[in-house]
Formats: C-alpha cells, structure tokens, sequence
C-alpha cells in the first residue's frame, strides 16, 4: 500500500512589481520590526526586482523553544502553496495527451460520489462538490499519521458531497488529493519521484523538496499559531 506525505518545504519567497526608486527599506524594515514587536507573524520575506533581490528580511523564530531565529536560509513548510506544484503536474498530463481537463474522476475512480459527473478541470477549479476532508469532525485526531490510499479514499466516500459538480466553487483539499493520486497512477511514480522529475530538476529547484520529518539540521522552521502566546503546530 502506498503511502502519502502532503507536505512541502520551500523558501517564502514573494516577487512584487515596483519601480525601484520609489522602494524604501528603511520604511520595511519599520513595519516588520512592528510585526515583530507585536509578535503578528513569524518568516522571511524576500522581494525581487528585475531578477535582483532588493529587499530581505526574517523575523521570529526557526525554533522557538530552543531561541533559534528565523534567517535567510531558513525552510519552512508551505502547505496548501503546493497545490500550484500539483497543478502544473496535471497540466503537463494534459499537453502530453495522457489526460484531459474533460476527463471524468470515474475513470480512476468510479465508487467515488457523483465519479461520473466530476471533470479533471472542476478538481482544479474546487467545482467538484467533495467535501473537504481536512475539515472532518475528528480530522485533528488523525492528521499527524500515515495513511493509505485506500484509507484516505474511504473517508472521502463517507463524507460524500456538499453540492453538485459544477454548481460553484469551494476550496477542498479533497480535489487536490485526487489529483495527486491520479498523476500516481498515470506516472506509475511515487508523487516524491514526479516532484523531483517534473518541477525540481526542470525548474532548477535547490531548497525545494517534499517534507518529512522536520530536521532542524537542515535549517527547517517549526509552523507555529498565535494565540495568547506562540503555540507549536503538530506536524502533518
């Protein structure tokens, strides 16, 4: 039984168009020491113009507990940002032929509700209607744990719909899953192998890499929440 990993590292990069005469570090330095002082936020932020850092900055903490700050170099997870990856994947089945945006999910999946009325596009477009199985009533019982594929597709059928395909849009990690899983079975490749082929070694990619086990040897940030104080995510 396969087993699945839906997290990523990368660096928390954000390019921005501005006229660099007109940009001010010593006013973006102001702001983020504000942030910092009131403790709103915790990463790095890097600001590229014409290929050309011009701006960077960290605050907060890589690790908390042990009072390591974040820096340059430091990784961190990015979750859901991965659905960009994923949909790049697909749409590169599609250029090949080995998929279209028409395809129905029945074709991989058939017992999966309204399979036959579900396109590969309204998986991408968050039109499928699945409900989003991250938000199931005991999801944070079970989210830090393995599980197979024929698990993860079980409580996608118990958990059914929300609306018909097509109806609207609403976000579900649920479409997202599918998709990995669809381009598992058409590359016959673990989604690690096809990252690694297909955006990683193209792109040019150094710091990017599908996560595991946070090791802090490898300058990779914690995820924490604020509350009345920072509190230390779980690791999914």
């Amino acid at each position: 039984m396969m087993k699945f990993i839906l997290s990523l590292f990368t660096f928390l990069s954000i390019t921005i168009t501005l006229a660099a005469q007109d940009f001010d570090a010593k006013k973006m330095d102001a702001f983020f020491d504000r942030l910092a002082e009131k403790e709103k936020g915790m990463g790095s932020i890097s600001i590229f113009y014409e290929s050309k850092e011009v701006y960077q900055r960290s605050i907060g903490y890589a690790d908390l507990e042990e009072g390591i700050a974040a820096d340059q170099a430091t990784k961190y997870r990015i979750g859901s940002i991965s659905k960009t990856y994923m949909a790049t994947i697909i749409m590169e089945l599609v250029e090949e032929e080995k998929l279209s945006l028409e395809t129905p999910l029945s074709q991989y999946y058939p017992k999966l509700p309204n399979a036959d009325k579900i396109s590969i596009e309204q998986l991408l477009r968050h039109r499928s209607g699945l409900f989003n199985f991250t938000s199931i009533e005991d999801y944070l019982t079970w989210n830090t744990r393995f599980h197979t594929e024929e698990e993860l597709l079980k409580k996608v059928v118990e958990n059914g719909t929300v609306f018909e395909p097509g109806e609207k849009a609403e976000y579900s990690n649920t479409n997202f899953l599918l998709l990995s899983l669809i381009a598992q079975k058409i590359y016959t490749k673990s989604f690690d192998e096809i990252f690694e082929e297909r955006i990683i070694k193209p792109l040019e990619l150094e710091n990017n890499f599908v996560g595991r086990k946070i090791n802090r040897k490898n300058n990779e940030a914690y995820s924490y929440m604020k509350l009345d104080s920072w509190i230390k995510e779980a690791e999914t």
